[in-house]
């Protein structure tokens, strides 16, 4: 693996890549010619030009998924932080177990530039919280994912948090999508009218808690999958609870799942499991913002995704709150042409 940063001064020191060629200046003007070199984030490059001082392509725009076990995985691809240019030609994987109970990490690229460096790096949460990102004139981090903790401190979930380096042919999307449709204790439930059009799964404490998981209670929503997108697409829940929210056992969990017209097939992405007290989950108002979400990659000749928020009818323990659930919010990435009919290579 290599990992390279650019352009450093030449004086009074060369960094980590050495002092400027025409190489560098020419890899260095190409890149810049299809992003803003102000923003940070992940530079949309799909040309297999091999650069300067790495033996790959770095063609994978820097995409975290999930390994298997306790790994997860970063890309190759080109990134930017604060006008420094960043390289890495082959895949970086890493260990996340041994982390704080429920906490949410961060795996980003980090601008030293008492180093002179630009890195990935992993940065550890505290228990029930997530890692806070440095960002000072000497330090600078962005994330690439959110990497979900359970209670013994070991993979829960994966989270794509990139943000593209935008040229005008780039834009970041996001939309909204209400709730159209659940499923409480066997029984169909539609949006209500009279409590902000959100549906409803009762307290599995109630006496009509399910038993099986085959009860699990759900709601759902439909969204038509746009073209011309980068990579996939991120959705979330918007919820709605009491302010005692969480269960007094750690096994009551909350999923997310997914499948599309054509696969037919539920996927579950992740679970969120909630213990003494809320992890991934922030009050606003009487809303709750939550991280809890899901990255995942469909083909083009997917043309609808139907997306689903479960809460688990088998366990017990829940401490009386209702879920309300909003609908979901859903972010991704897509190329536009430019007028001249350049798009982003």
């Amino acid at each position: 693996m290599t990992e390279k940063s650019f352009a450093w001064n030449c004086e009074p020191a060369v960094g980590d890549f050495s002092p400027y060629t025409l190489e560098i200046v020419e890899a260095t003007q190409r890149i810049m010619g299809n992003i803003n070199p102000l923003n940070a984030g992940v530079v949309y490059w799909t040309d297999p030009t091999v650069f300067p001082a790495v033996t790959n392509p770095t063609i994978g725009l820097l995409e975290p998924s999930f390994v298997s076990g306790n790994t997860v995985r970063i890309t190759t691809g080109i990134g930017m932080v604060q006008g420094w240019v960043y390289l890495n030609d082959a895949n970086v994987d890493t260990n996340v177990s041994g982390g704080a109970a429920n906490a949410t990490d961060i795996i980003g690229l980090r601008r030293d530039l008492t180093g002179q460096t630009v890195r990935l790096f992993y940065g550890r949460g505290p228990a029930g919280f997530l890692y806070p990102l440095v960002q000072t004139p000497t330090i600078w981090e962005i994330p690439l994912a959110q990497i979900g903790l359970d209670g013994a401190g070991n993979f829960a979930s994966i989270l794509d948090v990139r943000e593209f380096v935008r040229s005008p042919n780039v834009y970041g999307r996001k939309a909204f999508v209400s709730a159209n449709y659940g499923r409480n204790n066997g029984a169909d439930v539609l949006p209500s009218e009279t409590d902000k059009n959100t549906v409803t799964i009762s307290a599995a404490s109630s006496l009509l808690v399910p038993t099986s998981t085959g009860q699990d209670g759900y709601v759902e929503a439909n969204f038509t999958i746009p073209k011309g997108r980068i990579s996939g697409l991120n959705f979330r829940p918007i919820i709605r609870l009491t302010e005692n929210f969480g269960p007094s056992i750690a096994t009551v969990k909350y999923r997310l799942a997914y499948n599309t017209w054509i696969t037919g097939t539920f996927a579950e992405t992740g679970t969120l499991t909630v213990s003494a007290a809320p992890t991934q989950v922030i009050k606003v108002t009487d809303w709750w913002e939550t991280s809890f979400g899901s990255f995942i990659t469909v083909a083009d000749s997917e043309p609808v995704l139907l997306m689903r928020f479960i809460r688990n009818g088998l366990n017990g323990g829940d401490d009386g709150s209702n879920c309300q659930v909003m609908g979901f919010e859903v972010a991704w990435n897509e190329i536009v042409p430019s007028l001249n009919g350049n798009a982003p290579r």
